[in-house]
């Protein structure tokens, strides 16, 4: 397992409050950390440094060279790499960044003689050549040298996180911070991500927006 960790800090004046409200609030953060953490290890995790191995970092995942701004053709391509490994069915979806979708929502299907744009639907959750699609901010845009955005296309029932030790752990340390009047709370979470089929999932290579 890997461990995640998630950092809230309380004031003296907050441990006197008796709000439930207030204690609802701290346990909302740190679950939020927690699970964008998590997230984002399974998408780009490296595999080392106590990093789970991602969606991006995994062997055996199949890739499509995208050369610049995706095509509705290269979104096709990924859709028959998983095809021929007879996984272009469950739970499918492609991921990417706002930054993609905006960019493919402004693209044509097929140049000076289709106005159908790539993207359709909203921003958040469309579809790309037919399949759900979803922009989040957990998907890297500064791969490569830094300017590719992140494009995956997968059967996500085939993604395994791992939890161990039955939950979250959270440590209360009233001593650090004692000289500011703070509480510092942690969180830890021992998890790791599995790809039970890699064949299930293509990401995408050298797609950017300009």
């Amino acid at each position: 397992p890997k461990t995640c960790g998630a950092l809230l800090s309380w004031t003296r004046r907050m441990t006197h409050s008796s709000l439930p409200e207030m204690e609802q609030l701290a346990r909302a953060d740190l679950a939020q950390q927690i699970a964008l953490a998590m997230d984002r290890a399974a998408l780009h995790g490296l595999g080392s440094s106590n990093q789970p191995t991602g969606i991006y970092a995994a062997s055996n995942v199949n890739s499509v060279a995208m050369g610049g701004v995706p095509t509705f053709g290269k979104l096709i391509d990924m859709a028959s790499e998983l095809g021929t490994d007879n996984a272009l069915q469950g739970n499918l979806a492609f991921l990417t960044t706002p930054g993609m979708a905006g960019k493919l929502a402004q693209t044509v299907v097929a140049a000076s003689t289709d106005t159908r744009m790539i993207w359709e639907g909203s921003m958040v959750q469309g579809k790309l050549a037919g399949i759900d699609a979803y922009s989040t901010g957990q998907v890297s845009a500064t791969l490569g040298a830094g300017a590719e955005h992140g494009l995956i296309l997968g059967d996500f029932a085939q993604m395994i996180v791992g939890i161990w030790g039955g939950g979250v752990d959270i440590l209360v340390d009233p001593y650090t911070d004692a000289d500011r009047g703070r509480v510092r709370i942690t969180a830890f979470v021992d998890m790791d991500i599995a790809l039970r089929h890699p064949e299930a999932f293509c990401k995408a290579t050298g797609a950017t927006i300009a």
